[in-house]
């Protein structure tokens, strides 16, 4: 009898030590894990509750909060209700849309009431910082078709556009480029990788001449999160000229109709200067020159008329009633225009100008 009496006693007390085991509860900051964290996109974080015993808890509340550590601003503050199996680890998923790059303090804190007795309360909150990564656009370089360019000549904006941040973009974005405040182009990138680049163009015409400034300005809506949000913008100053034209002629056919032409040339923007024979040799090799006057013009200006045309040409010059303009290139350097205007006499002269000027004007516009 006492010994059943003794059993009973050892059989109850280790029913009341199983019975009265306190749950544990813990977290920690290796227990909170993330996945993309990248702004403009939906990211993950992973919150790890360890039941370090044999009891299971139900209704366990799962308090987190995310400060922003630049404002010193909680942003987001919520609680879940969850089980915890003994001996199990409960993962908890928390979905993040479209953070904001910067870093913030992520803090959990397991049955923040109180209501569950354990046996050590001291592990039930953990905190980590955690980083949101982005992409940072920037405008690298600028280049033109013709870094000297003239007015109304079209002219190709180069611009390279480099992502030196930490994330891809999410998606497409803008770039845009201006004359001044101007806008005269907008092109669409679209995903560009952490670390790539690329190059990108638009036309352009200038219309007045002197010094202007080309701006090109990434995210042009401004709708990517960056990292830095005051380097999307690069300029490039440059001198817009007249086109610069020079007029051989002899006083004959000047006050014919070559002043007439010159007006007419300033007219339309360009920059004309009258050269003579006794100075070309100065200006032989100008870009752009026009003669006025045929083989045997006067004052030595068929002369150089005679270095300019081909044989056949100035056979046809001296036959009765012919008059015609002609364009010759490279004749004294390289990349040198030479129009001439000329008939078979001074009245046929003053007659291939008026008849060819809105011809030679754009031809030798850009």
């Amino acid at each position: 009898m006492k010994k059943i009496f003794l059993f009973f006693i050892v059989l109850s007390g280790l029913l009341v030590h199983l019975h009265s085991e306190l749950p544990d509860l813990e977290v920690k900051e290796e227990s909170i894990k993330t996945e993309n964290l990248i702004s403009g996109m939906t990211g993950k974080i992973y919150i790890n509750v360890e039941n370090n015993t044999g009891v299971d808890q139900y209704g366990v509340v799962v308090r987190y909060a995310l400060k922003d550590l630049k404002t010193n601003v909680v942003i987001s503050q919520e609680e879940v209700k969850t089980q915890v199996l003994a001996h199990e680890t409960k993962t908890i998923t928390v979905y993040w849309g479209n953070p904001l790059y910067g870093d913030y303090l992520f803090s959990v804190i397991v049955d923040p009431e109180n209501k569950i007795t354990e046996s050590n309360e001291d592990n039930n909150a953990a905190s980590k910082v955690i980083h949101v990564s982005a992409s940072d656009l920037t405008v690298t370089d600028i280049t033109l078709s013709n870094p000297n360019p003239k007015v109304d000549e079209e002219i190709r904006i180069i611009a390279e556009i480099k992502n030196i941040g930490e994330a891809s973009t999410i998606g497409s974005f803008k770039v845009g480029f201006y004359e001044g405040e101007s806008l005269i182009g907008e092109e669409e990138v679209g995903r560009l990788d952490a670390g790539a680049f690329k190059s990108i163009f638009t036309y352009w015409t200038p219309r007045i001449d002197g010094s202007t400034e080309i701006r090109v300005k990434v995210d042009l809506k401004e709708e990517i999160d960056e990292m830095d949000e005051n380097n999307n913008t690069a300029t490039y100053t440059v001198n817009v000229e007249k086109l610069k034209v020079f007029i051989l002629s002899n006083a004959i056919d000047w006050n014919l109709e070559g002043e007439n032409f010159m007006a007419f040339l300033e007219s339309n923007k360009i920059d004309v200067q009258r050269i003579f024979p006794s100075n070309f040799d100065s200006y032989k090799n100008e870009g752009i020159i026009i003669i006025l006057g045929g083989p045997d013009a006067y004052s030595g200006v068929g002369y150089i008329v005679s270095q300019v045309l081909d044989i056949s040409s100035i056979n046809y010059l001296r036959t009765e009633g012919a008059y015609n303009v002609f364009m010759e290139k490279d004749i004294f350097t390289a990349n040198q225009l030479i129009i001439v205007l000329a008939g078979n006499d001074r009245d046929l002269t003053a007659r291939a100008i008026l008849e060819n000027r809105n011809a030679v004007l754009d031809y030798i516009k850009p």
